[in-house]
Formats: structure tokens, C-alpha cells, sequence
């Protein structure tokens, strides 16, 4: 009875020496994997700061060009304005050439042929400067259109 008793004491003092060796080399597994969970969670951090900071960089050009084109927009339209204007005013200038002509026809036939020919080469003028002010301004709209349609298709 002693002996049995002696050897399952010695089993079990077996069994508890490798239930030891398992807890040391769970406890080491459980480290390393610790370690290794830290290590990917430092390099996952890394990847999201840097994909944090080229958003905030895409976004800040993004809003960058976009200033810009309201900016080219506003400049544009003023110049529209601008030209509009002008053009009225050119046009009233006609408008007053025209009356004046009518009151010179009235009193001389020779003052009106030299000042018709005076008229029709301002009124030319206007009508060049009228051509190229359209065409100016269609250009502009045209190129500040296609520029904005290129910024907003980096943007998406």
C-alpha cells in the first residue's frame, strides 16, 4: 500500500511538474503574442495617423482649389459685368452718334457725308471692340469652365 501510494505520488508530482512546464510555456506563448498584438496595433496606429494626415492634405488642396475657382469665378463674372457695361455704354454712344448724324443730315449735305464716313468708322470700331469683348469673355467662361471641371474631377 505504501509503495502504491508512493508511486502515485510520484505521478502525480510528474503531472504537476508538466502542468508547470505547460503554465510557463502557455505563459510565454501568451507573452509573445501579447507583444505581437502591441507590435500591430502600434503599426496599425501608424497606418491610420498617416492615412489621417494625406486626407487632411487632400482635403486642405481640395478647398484650396476650390477657393480658387470661386475666386476665378467672381473675377469672371465681374469682368462680365464689367464688359456688359461697357458695352451698354458703347452702345448708348452709338445711339447718340446716330442722333447727331440725323441733325447734321438736317442742316448740310457735305458735313453729312464727312461726318457719316466719321460715324461709320467709329461705329466699326465699336462693332470690332463689341466682336472682341464677346469673344474675350467666351474664352474666359470657356477656360475657367473646363478648369473647374478638371479640379472637380481630382477631387472626386
Amino acid at each position: 500500500l505504501e509503495t502504491r501510494a508512493k508511486s502515485e505520488l510520484r505521478g502525480l508530482e510528474s503531472e504537476l511538474r508538466d502542468v508547470k512546464q505547460e503554465t510557463i510555456r502557455t505563459t510565454d506563448l501568451r507573452s509573445e503574442a501579447e507583444a505581437s498584438l502591441n507590435q500591430h496595433e502600434q503599426r496599425l496606429e501608424k497606418i491610420h495617423e498617416a492615412y489621417r494626415t494625406e486626407r487632411k492634405d487632400m482635403n486642405k488642396q481640395c478647398s484650396e482649389s476650390i477657393s480658387a475657382i470661386e475666386e476665378t469665378e467672381l473675377h469672371i463674372h465681374r469682368t462680365r459685368t464689367a464688359r456688359a457695361t461697357e458695352l451698354r455704354v458703347s452702345e448708348q454712344k452709338i445711339q447718340e452718334i446716330e442722333e447727331q448724324l440725323k441733325v447734321v443730315l438736317s442742316e448740310q449735305e457735305d458735313i453729312e457725308q464727312k461726318t457719316k464716313d466719321s460715324i461709320l468708322s467709329s461705329v466699326e470700331g465699336l462693332v470690332r471692340h463689341k466682336d472682341w469683348i464677346v469673344q474675350t469673355l467666351t474664352t474666359l467662361s470657356d477656360k475657367a469652365t473646363q478648369g473647374r471641371e478638371g479640379i472637380e474631377s481630382m477631387c472626386s
